[in-house]
């Protein structure tokens, strides 16, 4: 799942104010962030194999410590400690424990699509339902999560610039267009650039919902 995470992090901003946008915006793809940097030093493998699945061309042949179960119950641990360390409300055990539950939420969203590649402890058991098999089916459901995670953060939050009323649904249009680019395009056959390309959109989703995120209170 790409852009269905982030519906997570515009629901737990309408949660919890207090948390930048931008943060749970990288907690959503901590686990990706994560994958992509062990894939770029060769610690965990994919193939490009085009018609893998009609959605995504990747064949995810080792992602135990990045996306599996274990691994991301972990990794929100991490989050929540890091979290506990900030001073104020963003250290407060709420605003930790919802930065958790956003990074572990990253696994059950993933199961929904990924073929059953996805493993509960290194590489063992793997699991996956395989919606990337159904490609406007996966489209529309990573689409119904942002739009109504989008939802959320609208009603919670007013602009307070011209620019605040329209700067995030076109941030989430533009996401969905990017989304749709990535099923339909053509794959790219290297692994490090898919590894490359993915770290830049999460940086810069997260520099823009920065900016964005100004024009709102």
């Amino acid at each position: 799942m790409f852009v269905g995470h982030y519906g997570v992090s515009f629901a737990a901003k309408s949660a919890d104010r207090d948390i930048p946008l931008w943060l749970l915006f990288v907690a959503a793809q901590a686990v990706d962030i994560l994958w992509a940097i062990l894939v770029l030093v060769g610690v965990e493998n994919i193939r490009i194999v085009p018609g893998f699945t009609a959605s995504v061309p990747i064949d995810f042949e080792f992602i135990g410590y990045s996306h599996s179960l274990l691994a991301v119950f972990v990794w929100a641990c991490v989050a929540f400690v890091a979290m506990k360390s900030f001073e104020g409300s963003l250290g407060s055990t709420r605003a930790a424990l919802l930065i958790a539950l956003v990074v572990l939420s990253h696994w059950p969203l993933d199961l929904i699509v990924h073929r059953p590649d996805l493993p509960l402890y290194d590489a063992e058991y793997r699991m996956g339902m395989s919606l990337w098999d159904y490609p406007v089916a996966s489209f529309l459901v990573e689409t119904g999560l942002l739009l109504a995670g989008l939802a959320c953060y609208l009603r919670s939050t007013r602009p307070v610039v011209r620019g605040g009323r329209y700067g995030m649904p076109v941030l989430v249009a533009a996401m969905l267009l990017i989304q749709l680019s990535l099923t339909l395009g053509p794959a790219i056959r290297s692994p490090a650039l898919v590894a490359l390309g993915a770290l830049a959109l999460y940086v810069g989703f997260a520099a823009v919902a920065y900016s964005l995120e100004q024009q709102r209170v």
